[in-house]
């Protein structure tokens, strides 16, 4: 496995990258490591067992946590958030479903990232709302970290111990860095302002920083680990052997409603545009050219669409879809913000996975990193496809 590191050198200062794919009836993972995990304010290596903090790739391990309750017949999709835990006053019709599919707009009483006491963030948290718009919230996962709270009567990190990191054996996974062999998340902004306070073993992710200040866990980020034990969580979903969750839970978790073209659709008679759809792509192409860049925001916020494990599937308007052309559309694609990002093509047995933080030293655009991570994924899957076929 080789990558010109040279096209994505102002993505990330290093990587652990890990392919999985099927071979004589078995998984067989390749891994390929490059680079410094740390360039500021001196040079240290990458190595296979650094330790990253994977931002919201935390919402895989809640999504799977949520799963496994439905399993024992202690949740369902369509259960009501209020009628769980009546302290969210306001969130009388929003269902476990919305949260996991990020199907609605959640804004919390305020930023959670300026709580000063649990108190105030518990309050911030409790009197969330529901807006207009369905967009990806950090605030679903958080609220599910709490259902589940609700549910077993000890904190989320005990949660997540007990039911994933004990039973998939993830000895490098945890809420807390104390590990020297961490990845810093550190970064250079554009005009050379070196940031020291958030050094490389505290969360980048501003709300899980200040809730760990706090005493609290929450499920949209906040996870350290290694490419080896985030690589052995993916696997369990693909491979029968492991039984952190059933069949028929990760067939749930991909369920989709694909409504692109009804969101269209509703798009264009918003509008007073004509409605007429033969094909989404198509449309979605025209209408780009046609709308400002306020709108185009909205746009692209309604269509790129979740299923209910939190993460991004095959999208029908080709400029959108962020999954390799050659990938099933049993494919699934998720990233975080600070650079670790995983495809799971779920019909072919295919798993790749890119660790590395981008928000150290980055040069680049935010949208920039991501266009090159999934440059980068896209690489990967060619290459996967030349070792099975």
């Amino acid at each position: 496995m080789n990558i010109d590191f040279i096209k994505y050198s102002n993505h990330g200062t290093g990587y652990v990258i890990k392919v999985v794919y099927p071979k004589k009836n078995n998984l067989k993972t390749e891994t390929l490591i490059y680079g410094n995990r740390q360039i500021l304010p001196e040079k240290k290596p990458m190595m296979e067992d650094s330790i990253f903090d994977i931002a919201s790739l935390t919402k895989t391990f809640t999504a799977i946590l949520i799963h496994k309750t439905i399993e024992k017949d202690l949740l369902k999709l369509d259960d009501k958030v209020k009628e769980i835990d009546k302290r969210f006053i306001n969130l009388d019709n929003v269902t476990i479903g919305d949260l996991l599919a990020h199907k609605i707009n959640i804004w919390t009483c305020g930023y959670l990232g300026d709580a000063k006491t649990k108190e105030i963030f518990y309050q911030m948290l409790f009197n969330s709302k529901v807006k207009e718009k369905r967009a990806y919230v950090d605030a679903h996962y958080i609220i599910l970290s709490i259902i589940l709270e609700s549910i077993y009567g000890i904190s989320f990190n005990e949660i997540v111990d007990k039911q994933i990191i004990k039973v998939l054996n993830l000895n490098n996974t945890s809420f807390t860095c104390l590990n020297n062999n961490v990845v810093s998340n550190n970064y250079d902004t554009f005009n050379n302002e070196f940031i020291d306070y958030i050094y490389p073993s505290v969360d980048r992710d501003t709300k899980s920083r200040v809730a760990k200040k706090l005493g609290l866990t929450v499920g949209h980020a906040g996870i350290f680990t290694t490419a080896d034990d985030l690589i052995k969580l993916l696997i369990s979903l693909i491979d029968d052997k492991y039984i952190l969750l059933s069949k028929k839970s990760i067939n749930r978790m991909l369920i989709h409603d694909n409504d692109t073209f009804n969101i269209i659709k509703t798009f264009l008679k918003e509008k007073n545009m004509d409605d007429n759809i033969n094909n989404v792509s198509k449309t979605y192409d025209d209408l780009i050219n046609k709308i400002n860049d306020e709108e185009k925001s909205v746009l692209n916020n309604l269509v790129k669409l979740y299923n209910y494990g939190g993460m991004r599937y095959k999208n029908p308007i080709k400029k959108i879809n962020e999954l390799p052309i050659k990938a099933s559309d049993n494919s699934v694609i998720f990233s975080g913000y600070t650079g670790p990002i995983y495809l799971i093509d779920f019909k072919q047995h295919i798993i790749i996975l890119i660790m590395t933080n981008v928000c150290h030293n980055s040069k680049i655009t935010r949208k920039e990193r991501y266009n090159l991570s999934l440059s980068m994924i896209n690489e990967l899957y060619n290459y996967v496809l030349t070792k099975i076929n």
